[in-house]
């Protein structure tokens, strides 16, 4: 706490070039940190980012799952149905012969045994193609199961994020800190950073720097678009503390 209030004092005396808060038991300006239901919103929150998280990973792997069943059925089916295509082109040309011989009186010895290897090879044909039959209706409950998942999937994640967007999605204003002329409480942070633009927001009220209308700003009324990753005082925020210091 005390290395993160640092940084949030240091935003502001660097840009007046002097020391504008010190440490005392007695300091008439306190700090608190107050655990309510914004802080366990915070919480709430966080625990349903890495929910959501694990739902994208799932529905990408069903879906990736779905793709690779889709092609391999694609191409099974394709081979099924030359396979059945070949098989019906041959059965159609032995009856065609048996059909021949028989109006002739019948076949010969050599060609009856000639007609029975036919026989024999379209009938294990034909169990072959009975077989991919089987395989192929599998994949078909596979490819449906897999979308039914990802249906549900979608569903539940379509759901948690408009929950999500709900109760976190608008812009809040800084109700996270407050000032009330004498304190400074703290109600709600995410992390180190989330908290050091918080105590500078309220840092800068104790000050009497007011709020802006820059977004990216300290001092700007809402929780939006200012930079956490290297938090400095924005154009407007130097400008407002000049205000309040009576320079100009």
């Amino acid at each position: 706490m005390r290395a993160v209030l640092e940084d949030a004092i240091r935003l502001w005396e660097k840009a007046l070039g002097r020391r504008l808060f010190e440490h005392a038991y007695t300091a008439k300006l306190t700090i608190n940190l107050v655990f309510d239901e914004r802080q366990q919103a915070t919480h709430d929150k966080q625990n349903l980012l890495p929910s959501l998280r694990q739902m994208e990973v799932s529905h990408a792997n069903v879906t990736q799952s779905y793709d690779t069943w889709r092609r391999l059925y694609t191409e099974r089916m394709q081979a099924y149905e030359a396979a059945r295509t070949t098989h019906d082109e041959q059965t159609q040309g032995y009856n065609r012969h048996v059909q021949q011989w028989n109006a002739q009186g019948g076949a010969p010895p050599s060609v009856q045994q000639r007609l029975a290897v036919e026989r024999a090879a379209l009938d294990a044909a034909r169990a072959r193609l009975q077989a991919d039959e089987g395989e192929l209706r599998e994949m078909v409950a596979t490819l449906r199961a897999l979308e039914e998942r990802s249906k549900t999937l979608a569903n539940h994640y379509t759901h948690q994020v408009q929950s999500y967007n709900a109760l976190y999605g608008e812009r809040r204003q800084f109700h996270k800190g407050e000032y009330n002329g004498k304190d400074i409480t703290i109600y709600q942070y995410h992390d180190t950073a989330d908290l050091t633009l918080v105590l500078a927001h309220e840092l800068g009220h104790a000050l009497g720097v007011a709020h802006v209308d820059d977004p990216k700003a300290v001092m700007h009324t809402f929780l939006a678009e200012q930079d956490l990753d290297a938090l400095a005082l924005a154009p407007a925020d130097l400008q407002a503390l000049t205000t309040a210091c009576g320079r100009r």
